[in-house]
């Protein structure tokens, strides 16, 4: 065991104790395996803006961000004052509401795609639904994704996971157990950024087999897509009759208020948005071309009609919210900031790692910053990206939190992510610059 994590066992007792209860109760002792960090998760006593507390009384600059949609940060007064009201007045009823019809309006306004939305949960929810649109739209049953991109847990969007290369069992799917043999043969898929793999992949499955491409346009907003790969997937959907389906719970309202579609110029013909649009609360939306989303109008007959319910879709609450986000988001300020401030983080970033000479790169779109361990061009997730040992990216995430930084060492490649909100500062962004020159001497000794 490395000194740096045998400090952190010595730090955090509180939370090794909560771990420890939560092990009698919870599957690996977490509700979700985005939870488990470190040898044991830090458990949150309370957060503001861009700081988070702890139970055992330590403070952190918080670049995880509940792993990225408070991009206002923790406890925005707005968002904070407009749920009030709205708690004030009733949380749920089984009826609409005048919230989520101007929400649906505002997002239709803003999303380039989006001709009528549907609310539900969570982005895997929506994208769940896309499929299922896609399929019925087109009569037929194949899903391409791009490999390693998490696009949710369901049946038809976990076959093409594997485990990273920097973690145990390296290269071996995983996520298949309950998937049933059938099911998972309907998933095909394509590394991002291989354009000539794409093409091969639509000649082996069959031009008329193929109902959809579901992907993120950056690949979680930290790889761009290399000139002409969004565009020939977007030509090729059309030509053979396929839908493409754009996943932007990460690029969605990160990028711009429309999304990666508006960022990169490439407009699908459906989109899944998430909980970064609702500060956080359970939120997700499908946005996209009338014809298509009319796939679930009581019109349809019953036997062909796509059907979709959810008791919180629309809830009021959630849409409260929502709605004041997009108040945030859409002055003009706003997303300047966000960009200088992302700028900034990977330039520095980049510096110190060059100054160091250590075989780590900066990478990320807007907001955005993953440092990946490579010292070579970041292009696409299928490289070899690992050019440390796995322990030392453990080591780095733990200096980084003994030193008050609170980024995701979990990940698809091997990296430190961080989310940034418009509640960080430029003393935070000097702080984590700093806290990232120690934890490099620390690891690597130079």
């Amino acid at each position: 065991m490395g000194a740096l994590i045998q400090q952190y066992q010595d730090r955090f007792k509180e939370s090794q104790r909560l771990f420890e209860r939560a092990k009698r109760v919870a599957v690996d002792g977490v509700q979700a395996p985005g939870k488990a960090d470190g040898p044991y998760p830090i458990y949150t006593a309370k957060a503001q803006g861009s700081h988070l507390w702890d139970v055992d009384g330590n403070e952190y600059i918080d670049y995880i961000l509940g792993l990225g949609p408070m991009l206002l940060g923790h406890n925005h007064p707005y968002i904070t004052q407009k749920l009030q009201e709205q708690l004030s007045t009733y949380v749920l009823n089984s009826t609409p509401t005048a919230l989520e019809v101007r929400l649906a309006e505002r997002l239709v306004e803003a999303i380039p795609c989006a001709d009528t939305v549907r609310f539900t949960t969570s982005g895997t929810e929506a994208n769940m639904l896309a499929v299922r649109l896609a399929r019925s739209y087109t009569g037929r049953d194949i899903l391409l994704r791009v490999k390693d991109d998490y696009v949710g847990w369901a049946d038809a969007l976990i076959p093409g996971m594997f485990v990273p290369a920097h973690q145990p069992g390296a290269g071996r799917a995983w996520g298949l157990g309950g998937v049933p043999e059938a099911t998972r043969g309907l998933t095909k898929w394509f590394d991002f950024n291989d354009t000539e793999g794409f093409l091969r992949l639509v000649d082996q499955v069959g031009k008329d087999r193929i109902a959809g491409v579901i992907m993120e346009p950056a690949y979680r907003a930290s790889l761009g897509p290399q000139p002409g790969f969004l565009e020939t997937i977007r030509e090729v959907t059309k030509d053979i009759g396929a839908l493409l389906i754009f996943d932007e719970v990460v690029t969605g309202f990160r990028l711009g208020l429309q999304g990666g579609q508006g960022y990169f110029g490439v407009i699908p013909d459906l989109a899944s948005f998430g909980k970064a649009i609702s500060a956080g609360l359970p939120l997700g939306i499908l946005a996209g071309r009338r014809d298509i989303m009319g796939r679930m109008a009581t019109s349809i007959p019953s036997e062909e009609r796509v059907y979709q319910s959810g008791t919180w879709s629309g809830m009021p609450l959630v849409s409260a919210a929502a709605l004041a986000v997009l108040d945030v988001l859409g002055q003009p300020d706003t997303y300047p900031k966000l960009h200088r401030m992302g700028e900034r983080m990977r330039r520095e970033v980049q510096e110190v790692v060059c100054r160091h000479e250590v075989p780590m790169t900066a990478i990320g779109l807007g907001p955005v910053l993953e440092i990946a361990f490579t010292d070579e061009p970041v292009i696409s997730p299928s490289q070899n990206l690992l050019k440390v040992k796995p322990e030392d990216i453990k080591e780095m995430w733990a200096a980084l939190v003994l030193d008050g930084m609170l980024t995701v060492s979990k990940g698809y490649i091997p990296a430190l992510r961080c989310f940034i909100s418009l509640a960080h500062t430029e003393d935070d962004m000097t702080r984590f610059i700093s806290a990232l020159d120690r934890a490099i001497e620390k690891v690597f000794g130079r």
